[in-house]
């Protein structure tokens, strides 16, 4: 049976919460990989387990740099 993306993250999360500065380093490689739908679901896998709340300042601060550089991209085609 194959494990999904999102069981995947859980489970390293689950894995790496001791150390602050790896649960971020992982939180930001699952919000690269994971869809949207995915990321709200992991979100609210983080709330319910008690995790720190920056991992959410971090998903807010990547969306606007994501947003940043696509509008770039925009200009310049």
């Amino acid at each position: 049976m194959r494990t999904s993306y999102l069981d995947y993250y859980k489970l390293i999360l689950d894995k790496v919460c001791f150390r602050q500065d790896l649960l971020r380093k992982e939180y930001r490689k699952a919000m690269n990989r994971l869809g949207e739908s995915e990321q709200a679901e992991l979100n609210k896998w983080l709330q319910d387990r008690g995790y720190p709340g920056l991992l959410c300042a971090d998903e807010h601060k990547s969306k606007s740099i994501r947003e940043s550089m696509s509008d770039f991209r925009n200009l310049t085609v």
